[in-house]
């Protein structure tokens, strides 16, 4: 609940004298898409391990309608993009508005069809290889070290 006090535009004084403040009570009603913490708005971007991985440019809606922000390659679950001067407007200064705060999600996918089961394999053999390959050269330097310190 937000109280706006505006002065001199309340009901007539008595015997002539001066108007009073007129106060207006807003209630906001909750949304399910946004979350509101003073003037910021947050939301939530549901993208997938794709999306995260390779970066891209996305929809969302804001308060103003939908604006097209950029996903940035290698962003984690739990990152956040910030659309400036996107939130609420401030009672005091209508001109300035808080910002939109955009959390990133990373959905894993729970059915896969056969071919992005097929592609997945491949890119968890890829990426264990290189942990093995990094392994094996951590180990190789461990025992060049112990012959170049001798």
């Amino acid at each position: 609940m937000s109280k706006i006090r505006v002065s001199g535009e309340g009901d007539a004084g008595t015997n002539g004298g001066r108007a009073g403040d007129l106060f207006v009570v807003l209630h906001v009603k909750p949304s399910d898409y946004f979350k509101r913490d003073g003037n910021d708005v947050y939301s939530r971007l549901d993208i997938s391990p794709a999306q995260a991985a390779l970066g891209d440019e996305v929809v969302v809606k804001t308060l103003d309608g939908e604006q097209k922000i950029t996903v940035h390659a290698g962003v984690q679950s739990g990152n956040s993009i910030k659309i400036k001067n996107a939130g609420v407007p401030y009672i005091s200064r209508p001109s300035q508005r808080g910002d939109h705060i955009v959390v990133v999600s990373v959905k894993t996918p729970v059915k896969l069809s056969d071919e992005e089961r097929n592609l997945y394999r491949k890119l968890y053999e890829i990426q264990n290889n290189k942990k093995e390959k990094a392994h094996q050269s951590s180990i190789m330097d461990k025992v060049k070290g112990v012959f170049n310190n001798a």
